[in-house]
């Protein structure tokens, strides 16, 4: 059976499909935000969303068009884009399985710019399914400098190929647990602390990230 995540993943998937070989402006990461931001709003216009998600109201009307396609939203013609029941939905879907945080401290020790952390509320997964070498590997193809990855099991934080003696191991894990208990209520999460290259804002940036790591255990679950 598969699992719900990777019910979630494809049809965020879906949303950025080629329509007549043109690659769309957008990527899910642009839909998570969005959606984040109607839900905020109550009702969004194309200029606010244009705003938010970095991308031009010539992208932004074709974003919301395939949300309307999709009856995720309504559009209103004075308030804009409107959540429908199956949008809310959707985002429920995000929300429990997908988190971003942001400071502006970020782990400093280890001096990385533009960084961000993604919180993925999943059990890590077995290891001869995926790794940490594996995720760390897939974030830096995606739009990741560099990436360092933990893995949270039974509320103990793990971060493989970082020993503990080393000085940076208490300062990573004192940060990370105060992370876990405002987003990972489930005891057993992914954290993904990434310094990202895009030229976009860092939400989305974060959102992507997280799309493309949990469509790679995704497909590493199901084909391995």
């Amino acid at each position: 059976m598969k699992r719900d995540y990777c019910i979630l993943i494809d049809a965020l998937g879906d949303l950025t499909v080629r329509k007549g070989g043109v690659k769309p402006g957008y990527h899910e990461g642009h839909f998570i935000a969005a959606l984040k931001c109607i839900e905020r709003e109550h009702a969004v216009g194309r200029k606010i969303l244009s705003k938010h998600l970095g991308i031009g109201e010539t992208s932004v009307r074709s974003l919301i068009k395939r949300l309307a396609e999709k009856n995720y939203v309504t559009i209103d013609k004075v308030a804009g884009a409107i959540l429908t029941e199956k949008g809310i939905k959707l985002l429920e879907m995000v929300n429990k399985y997908m988190d971003i945080y942001i400071d502006e401290v970020g782990i400093p020790d280890l001096n990385w710019p533009n960084t961000i952390f993604v919180i993925l509320k999943i059990p890590p997964p077995p290891s001869d399914k995926v790794t940490a070498i594996s995720i760390r590997d897939k974030a830096i193809s995606v739009n990741a400098n560099a990436a360092l990855i933990a893995f949270i099991v039974k509320d103990r934080i793990k971060v493989p190929g970082l020993p503990e003696s080393n000085k940076l191991y208490k300062i990573i894990v004192e940060k990370l647990s105060l992370i876990c208990r405002e987003h990972c209520n489930t005891g057993a999460c992914i954290i993904v602390y990434a310094s990202v290259r895009d030229n976009e804002p860092l939400n989305v940036a974060g959102f992507k990230l997280g799309f493309e790591i949990l469509r790679h255990i995704c497909w590493r679950e199901t084909s391995c």
